[in-house]
């Protein structure tokens, strides 16, 4: 009887750090970060590709917290089309607008979705510049080439 109570108070701590993102690096504690990918240069002028410039950014930056069944805010960050029309706030890009939540928010605003993003770990200006070129160049989906393996 007290292992069985000793045991659930277990499941319910573990349920409970993974329920407020202790155990998945969202937040400020246990932050995960995944090793950089190297990001091709961005010729000056140039319109940024999805997959080749902006998706690593999201991948380092972003998953950890935005991804999966429990992704927060409903704002999953694993794919093109997942960036564009996820989210409670949806939608989060439009292409053009850079007053775009995702744009504000990146940029250490707060709006209706929530506040500055990343919350720890902040993207450089160089990444903020490369999300920014490409919102506004209309956030086009990534080329064929940056699909292929």
């Amino acid at each position: 009887m007290i292992l069985t109570s000793t045991l659930r108070v277990l499941l319910l701590a573990l349920g409970f750090l993974i329920w407020s993102g202790t155990l998945t690096g969202c937040g400020t504690t246990g932050t995960v970060t995944l090793a950089p990918t190297a990001v091709p240069t961005l010729a000056a002028g140039a319109v940024p590709d999805f997959g080749m410039h902006v998706m690593p950014i999201l991948q380092q930056h972003c998953i950890a917290c935005h991804a999966g069944r429990f992704a927060q805010g409903g704002y999953n960050l694993i794919s093109y089309d997942a960036v564009m029309t996820s989210g409670h706030n949806a939608p989060n890009v439009v292409g053009g607008d850079l007053s775009s939540n995702l744009i504000r928010m990146i940029q250490g605003e707060t709006t209706a979705a929530g506040g500055p993003m990343p919350p720890v770990d902040r993207l450089s200006a160089e990444e903020v510049a490369t999300i920014v070129r490409w919102v506004e160049a209309g956030a086009p989906p990534p080329s064929t080439a940056a699909l292929t393996p």
